[in-house]
């Protein structure tokens, strides 16, 4: 029996999600919906503080299968850059999603 959350989560990500242009390793690229957000993350060391993603992707999984953590690149929208992870992808609460830290790439 299909979950009524998994074609909520399907269906706004749809209608309001950004586009965003997901290459796999070694793969073509192809257009996902997510949401993004451009907040970076800081890790404080008390005396400094240093970046450790420049923004936070959530995709379906049912969009996004298996990720590789070296090759994969997203390209996302309002910035016009192509990002890697910059960690291992992590889990939503719900488990439906992806939550993917990203850097942008060296040019």
């Amino acid at each position: 029996m299909p979950d009524v959350f998994d074609d909520l989560d399907t269906i706004s990500i749809a209608a309001i999600g950004d586009a965003i242009t997901y290459t796999p390793a070694g793969g073509s690229p192809r257009t996902v919906k997510g949401w993004v957000d451009h907040r970076p993350d800081l890790i404080d060391f008390e005396v400094s503080s240093g970046v450790s993603a420049e923004a936070t992707i959530e995709v379906n999984k049912s969009d996004i299968a298996v990720l590789n953590k070296d090759g994969d690149r997203f390209t996302l929208p309002r910035t016009g850059k192509t990002y890697k992870l910059a960690a291992a992808p992590q889990h939503s609460k719900s488990g439906r999603q992806w939550l993917l830290a990203v850097v942008a790439t060296a040019l």
